[in-house]
């Protein structure tokens, strides 16, 4: 009896639910509007990432940047086209630049960039160069420029770098990182030797994008002036950091000042620096004097006479050191040979210099 009287209850409290209407959906804000994520296109995101194996996904890609009804759709798809880089479709996202919405337009410009067909440059131009786009259409155009490593595109956004406060100067100088120009590459290493502007740190960003070795002397060159001056800041990791990731071999007595000299380095960076030396096969031993200079003497002895003078700051390959310890105002350490990076061979007093041995890597 009380499990029929539960049961009717039940019935009553379902029947008064289903009158009241059910469960009220949540209401929308008045004016805002639905932001549909991208990414809610699986079906798309699996066939573009089969698109360079299958010809199949190949064609259903294709069908759906020109034919399907929804421009999200349509410009999800270039946009999948773009990161997978399916070249098929390079003259499909041509179609739909010149015939699709603003929305479509948008991911294809993109997508015409990330595929580097020289001849796509052009009419990524002519869209840049007309006032009569939206700004959001020149802004992406401008992005796409910098895919391209053509002398007129790296002098576009180089020509809007320099201006520094124009609207366009930031997306120039992060399109101009995608171009793998050294020319471009030279152009801003020479604008960071220059420029005294808040853009250093983006432009060292750029540099560090661009891996472009034909300016790496020129990092090592300013990074040493750096070091003279004491100057550890964020540049200076930054650009530390791409030598020691490229392995760059003119780069080994920049990575011992700075393992030498840097106080605030941290234990991660000592880390990469003895590891990257480990990796190219150093097989010397450094001394650097980091206070002041030091005289070179012909003998490990004070009185001997001086042969030269190690700069601070400057680094000496260790020939040789002697086998006994020698105290010299309280302090007891080696003699140290030395040959300076400029030629000069002579003695130094161990207590008075910060030393590198290789023995320790």
């Amino acid at each position: 009896m009380k499990k029929i009287f539960i049961n009717i209850l039940l019935i009553i409290l379902s029947l008064s639910f289903i009158q009241c209407g059910g469960a009220k959906k949540p209401e929308k804000e008045p004016g805002k509007k639905t932001i549909i994520n991208l990414g809610d296109y699986p079906d798309i995101t699996r066939v573009a990432l089969n698109a360079n194996r299958s010809s199949a996904s190949s064609r259903k890609l294709i069908k759906t940047l020109r034919t399907d009804v929804s421009s999200k759709r349509r410009a999800y798809a270039a946009l999948m086209i773009g990161k997978v880089k399916h070249l098929p479709a390079n003259k499909d996202l041509l179609f739909s630049l010149r015939n699709d919405d603003d929305i479509v337009r948008a991911r294809v410009l993109l997508a015409l960039g990330k595929l580097r067909v020289s001849t796509n440059f052009r009419p990524i131009y002519s869209i840049w160069k007309n006032r009569s786009e939206s700004f959001k259409i020149r802004k992406i155009a401008l992005r796409s420029i910098g895919y391209f490593n053509k002398p007129l595109a790296v002098n576009t956004l180089f020509k809007l770098i320099k201006k520094n406060s124009s609207t366009y100067a930031d997306i120039a100088i992060q399109a101009i990182a995608n171009s793998r120009s050294p020319i471009a590459a030279r152009k801003l290493m020479s604008l960071l030797i220059k420029t005294q502007s808040y853009r250093k740190g983006d432009i060292v960003d750029a540099l560090v994008k661009l891996k472009q070795r034909v300016v790496y002397d020129r990092i090592i060159k300013y990074l040493d002036d750096k070091v003279y001056r004491n100057k550890w800041d964020t540049e200076f990791l930054k650009l530390i950091e791409l030598l020691l990731n490229e392995k760059y071999n003119p780069a080994v007595t920049l990575f011992i000042k700075t393992y030498l000299l840097n106080p605030h380095i941290t234990q991660e960076l000592q880390k990469r620096i003895l590891k990257t030396l480990k990796k190219m096969g150093l097989r010397r031993s450094y001394v650097i004097v980091s206070e002041g200079a030091m005289n070179l003497r012909s003998r490990p002895n004070l009185r001997a006479k001086v042969k030269g003078v190690l700069d601070v700051g400057k680094l000496g390959i260790v020939l040789e050191k002697t086998r006994i310890k020698y105290n010299i105002g309280g302090l007891e350490d080696f003699w140290y040979k030395v040959k300076t990076l400029e030629g000069k061979i002579g003695w130094l007093f161990g207590g008075y210099i910060k030393k590198f041995d290789h023995a320790k890597l």
